[in-house]
């Protein structure tokens, strides 16, 4: 108003002079907290003018990590922590089924299966992100101390049952009385029966009897732990 016909502007920011002279003021590196005002010379009677002090609240894009997962004994329960870098003013976690709050950053669930969840985050202004966290429901890592490998479908094979998502048997061994090993396998997926030892050694069932096994089971988190016992076969 009153700026007659060539006002010269002169933009700020927290006191300190841009340089930038044109009516309108544009940047793209401002910080959450600045303050942004311009001063105003205009030609004629009215001289020198100052606008309003403008703040500004500058909002970081949220990035939810991607690949997130969080594992939880069957029947037990455990709080969420989402790794999400950045501003987030909102939280929306669906289905909201077996969480005690799908509204906050970190619910705690308790669900009876493996689920996968959509996360929403947002911050002021609308930038936002969307991703997906797979809570897996385990049931925890056994090792059965019997079998029966005799061809008839039912416990015929010796392996591995439970354990959380993307941990691996790293090794699995076993052997006879006299220590000669009957049966070897690496690289398994816990609860894989096909990876299993059948009762066979070069294709001949092993007599009824005891064996020990030797079990290397490598978790998620790199951590590797040793299982070692005894397994009956019996016929």
């Amino acid at each position: 108003m009153n700026g007659s016909a060539n006002p010269v502007f002169e933009w700020l920011v927290n006191g300190d002079s841009t340089g930038d002279d044109s009516s309108t003021f544009m940047r793209s590196n401002f910080s959450n907290g600045d303050v942004v005002t311009c001063l105003i010379t205009a030609d004629d009677a009215c001289g020198l003018a100052k606008s309003n002090s403008i703040p500004l609240i500058v909002s970081i894009p949220p990035v939810i990590q991607p690949g997130q997962i969080f594992t939880i004994p069957q029947g037990g329960s455990l709080q969420l922590d989402p790794v999400i870098s950045g501003t987030v003013d909102t939280w929306a976690w669906s289905p909201g089924n077996w969480l005690s709050d799908s509204t906050i950053a970190d619910p705690v669930a308790d669900p009876p299966a493996t689920i996968t969840y959509t996360l929403m985050v947002e911050a002021n202004g609308g930038c936002g992100d969307t991703a997906t966290i797979l809570v897996d429901v385990f049931t925890p890592l056994a090792i059965p101390n019997a079998f029966t490998p005799n061809g008839d479908g039912r416990n015929d094979r010796f392996y591995v049952l439970g354990g959380p998502v993307n941990s691996v048997v790293e090794t699995f061994d076993v052997f006879n009385r006299w220590g000669q090993a009957v049966f070897k396998a690496h690289d398994a997926g816990p609860g894989d029966a096909s990876a299993g030892w059948d009762g066979r050694i070069n294709g001949s069932y092993v007599p009824p009897g005891t064996y020990v096994y030797v079990v290397v089971i490598r978790f998620a988190t790199g951590l590797r732990q040793i299982y070692k016992g005894t397994v009956e076969v019996i016929r």
